[in-house]
């Protein structure tokens, strides 16, 4: 392995808090309290959940939470229930390469 790579792959602390690298601690953080809330997001049984496919569009159903990925190029409907999470700029849809997070109502 090249001293490059191996320099380029070392996890610099003093970025945890700055730009993108607090965007995705923060989002990791979110997501981690949301499994520990929601039994069924840490539910390891992979018979448990079912996967529907719109286009580029992924809705991931496990009891009354959805996981909704779009990793198209266009924003998609975000479907009815109640916004656990999401990386959407767009409250109101799902922007392209972004997820949500939804319990059923």
């Amino acid at each position: 392995m090249s001293p490059r790579t191996v320099e380029n792959s070392r996890l610099r602390w003093d970025e945890l808090t700055s730009g993108d690298h607090a965007e995705v601690l923060e989002t990791y953080r979110a997501l981690i309290a949301l499994r520990r809330s929601r039994p069924e997001l840490a539910d390891p049984r992979l018979d448990r959940f079912v996967v529907e496919q719109d286009g580029a569009c992924f809705v991931l159903h496990r009891g009354t939470t959805r996981v909704v990925v779009n990793l198209g190029t266009t924003p998609v409907p975000l479907p009815q229930g109640e916004v656990l999470l999401t990386s959407s700029a767009d409250p109101s849809s799902l922007s392209p390469e972004s997820f949500a997070v939804v319990a059923s109502t």
